[in-house]
């Protein structure tokens, strides 16, 4: 798994390539969570290079975007492609999330 971190106007975006599954939710966590700064007021997780999500990965999106929602900030999952989308229908949580299909989409 790689990771790339970016902004883009009030956006932090995470992009994760490869497989989001147990053995690298640590290593990502302690990426992510050091940047859920008071004044961040959107966070992005794009999807677009993700090419696997096990229950552990869908567990830790949901951890995300309850921190975030908790801080009254914005949670959003950016261009899921069909596996990925199917992954979180399964897990009945695809309705939990604000999905976009583009970084053009977020404004």
């Amino acid at each position: 798994m790689d990771v790339e971190i970016r902004h883009r106007a009030r956006h932090l975006i995470v992009a994760i390539r490869g497989e989001l599954d147990f053995d690298v939710i640590v290593n990502l966590e302690k990426k992510i969570l050091p940047l859920l700064t008071d004044d961040l007021s959107s966070l992005v997780i794009d999807m677009t290079n993700l090419t696997y999500i096990d229950s552990s990965g869908i567990g830790l999106l949901t951890d995300l975007r309850n921190r975030m929602l908790g801080k009254d900030c914005q949670f959003t999952l950016l261009n899921l492609n069909e596996r990925m989308r199917n992954a979180l229908t399964y897990s009945a949580l695809k309705d939990l999330f604000t999905i976009l299909r583009s970084e053009d989409d977020l404004g």
